[in-house]
């Protein structure tokens, strides 16, 4: 737990956030509108869907505590107060699921979910969490119930015995108690919305209606969020729904308009729950944010996706196209970061640009002697490094690298041989501001 007490010592101490677990109110709408206590709610948000169950690091495995730190850590440095995240309430099908097979129930499977829930609270971010998928992905799907019955996938939303096995999957999942924080999951005051599913082309206005009114049976806490892909005009009078999104990849103006517009007629609440950032050229997806932003009618936007740091060294990869790595693999990348950070400020009536936190501090994971390079695990919101060396523990240490190397430049080459057996090696990370984190603790080598 060292490592996660730096992670938010640091945050705490520069952006001023509420440790308190019973602090953040629940999101609530009126009308149209998100509300936090009396305030209008409105933010830039993004998608990390791995956060309850992994698919990227050495085959499906849940993501390590470190990781969701990191990731979570970089979150709220960037002013982000909503992540949207589906295999934290998507978990069925796989053996690491918390309904690995037909109405067997695994709590220990939510750990990663719990503990993110957990950061989360610590760090003021909210979580949009919907509760199966429209594919057959690692994760589960609405298939694995249909599956599990012998039922055709094409008769899920309208079959009485997949319906009722989703809906006992709802209740499991929502009376689910979190070690983390002493709660069952339908008291947590951050989670934003439960969402009736991703994607769900399929869905059928009385289908959602009837999940919508099972979840709010069970939880009268959290908002509904209509999990069909697209706004579907006929489910907007349901009265158990709440919030209604699209999904963008490219953005698309008008359809952004057209979408809020009828959605606020209907006095419900509007969300780009997903838009694509590099399927678009930056200045579309600049004109599309500053719509967003402009238009009352929208209250939240969410880019496809974060990845944190890997565990040894370097980042997390995927393949999809669309990662973001802060602050950025490339100029583009780097661009659509600044980009979107601005658009936080704006949505949120922060400060802009919002002030950026000291970074959290790394940790040195592996020196190889055969070609001199050093590894280490990154400290969130850092853009480079310092590294020392001494022949004591307790120094004094020199510089070897000051500002010179950043994650993607991991293992590091090392200069001149300069770390030997029985030397003492630090590091620290530099912020985008040039602050620069606590020294970690000493490593020997070799």
């Amino acid at each position: 737990m060292k490592l996660f007490s730096l992670f938010i010592s640091v945050v705490v101490s520069f952006v001023s956030i509420s440790t308190s677990l019973a602090s953040m109110p629940f999101i609530t709408r009126q009308g149209s509108s998100l509300y936090s206590g009396n305030q209008v709610f409105r933010y830039g948000g993004l998608n990390a869907y791995w956060l309850g169950l992994d698919e990227n690091v050495g085959g499906v495995h849940y993501p390590t505590k470190y990781r969701i730190e990191d990731a979570l850590t970089t979150v709220a440095g960037l002013g982000i107060s909503v992540v949207r995240s589906h295999s934290m309430g998507i978990s069925t099908g796989n053996p690491l699921s918390f309904e690995p097979t037909f109405n067997v129930f695994n709590d220990s499977a939510l750990d990663a979910a719990d503990y993110a829930i957990y950061i989360g609270q610590q760090l003021n971010i909210y979580f949009i969490i919907p509760l199966t998928d429209n594919y057959k992905y690692y994760h589960g799907g609405y298939h694995n119930f249909c599956d599990w019955l012998g039922i055709p996938d094409n008769e899920f939303y309208s079959n009485n015995l997949t319906q009722q096995a989703f809906i006992n999957y709802i209740q499991h999942r929502l009376n689910h108690y979190n070690p983390y924080t002493g709660r069952k999951t339908y008291e947590e005051p951050n989670i934003l919305a439960w969402e009736t599913g991703n994607e769900l082309s399929g869905a059928t206005p009385v289908w959602t209606e009837m999940i919508a009114q099972q979840i709010k049976l069970i939880d009268n806490n959290h908002l509904v969020l209509d999990g069909h892909y697209g706004i579907d005009p006929n489910s907007l009078p349901s009265p158990h729904v709440d919030c209604y999104s699209d999904h963008f990849y490219p953005v698309d103006n008008n359809r952004l308009i057209s979408g809020s517009t009828i959605t606020a007629q209907a006095n419900k609440v509007y969300l780009a729950g997903e838009y694509g950032w590099s399927s678009s050229p930056l200045s579309s997806i600049a004109s599309f944010l500053t719509l967003a932003q402009s238009n009352n009618h929208v209250s939240g936007t969410n880019f496809w996706s974060l990845f944190p740091h890997a565990d040894n060294y370097g980042y997390v990869q995927h393949s999809d196209g669309f990662t973001v790595h802060f602050p950025g693999d490339d100029t583009n990348m780097a661009n659509f970061v600044n980009l979107v950070r601005l658009h936080i400020a704006n949505m949120s009536n922060l400060p802009n640009p919002i002030p950026y936190p000291v970074s959290s501090v790394p940790e040195i994971t592996a020196f190889y002697t055969n070609n001199q390079t050093l590894a280490w695990r990154g400290g969130a919101l850092s853009v480079s490094y310092n590294i020392a060396t001494s022949t004591n523990v307790n120094g004094p240490f020199t510089n070897i690298c000051t500002n010179c190397a950043n994650d993607n430049q991991t293992p590091w080459k090392v200069p001149n041989n300069s770390i030997q057996p029985n030397t003492y090696v630090v590091i620290q990370s530099i912020n985008p501001n040039n602050q620069t984190s606590a020294w970690s603790t000493p490593w020997k080598c070799c």
